[in-house]
């Protein structure tokens, strides 16, 4: 019940308040330790690249969580009631909606140029400035159904199985492939780890 609980709480805090600010956001400092870490990785050489990588998201992933097991040492009713914020920012229903709803908007209103802004601004990392109506359309719903897995279903699907550190360890794996999971340059192997380590948990 205690798991309900928190998943209710937390869905409704995304639908009425949204996303906390960022200085206070835990997936911003995902972002950050990424960046950091990156700095010092091993150029160009493919298999220190790869264990760098391995040791980013592994030493990232438990560093994260760790907040979140020693939770479960407060007694059930505090611990309910943190971990209901916390959940939250491991996922984001009211975000996903939001840009799709932009979008759209756009769309309805013939302004082509406001579409691709927002469609290259808020769900996809590749250029927009050539796509045709349908085309536009056609990218956020793509964009929008695949988010869906990265941004509610696995994390949630991840507090369901291994509790809050489920859900943040997954968070950071997928921000580490968001950041480096690409191909060209360091991030061919460096970020390799990432990329199929959240292909895996996705999966």
């Amino acid at each position: 019940m205690m798991l309900v609980f928190i998943l209710l709480g937390a869905t409704v805090w995304d639908l009425l308040i949204g996303e906390p600010p960022s200085q206070y956001h835990p997936v911003v400092y995902m972002g950050k330790y990424v960046t950091a870490f990156w700095k010092y990785r091993p150029s160009g050489r493919e298999r220190a690249l790869l264990y760098f990588g391995g040791a980013l998201v592994l030493s990232g992933g438990f560093l994260f969580s760790w907040p979140a097991r020693i939770l479960g040492m407060f007694p059930d009713f505090l611990f309910a009631i943190l971990a209901v914020p916390l959940l939250k920012t491991t996922f984001s229903l009211s975000g996903l909606l939001g840009a799709g709803e932009g979008i759209l908007d756009s769309l309805e209103r013939n302004d082509l140029p406001g579409a691709r802004r927002k469609l290259s601004r808020d769900l996809v990392s590749r250029e927009t400035e050539d796509l045709s109506t349908e085309e536009v359309a056609g990218a956020a719903v793509e964009s929008l159904a695949e988010n869906l897995t990265d941004s509610l279903a696995s994390p949630l699907f991840f507090f369901g199985v291994f509790g809050l550190p489920g859900a943040f360890f997954y968070r950071f794996c997928n921000t580490c492939d968001s950041m480096i999971g690409y191909r060209g340059g360091d991030m061919e192997w460096g970020g390799k780890f990432a990329a199929r380590c959240d292909d895996v948990l996705n999966w």
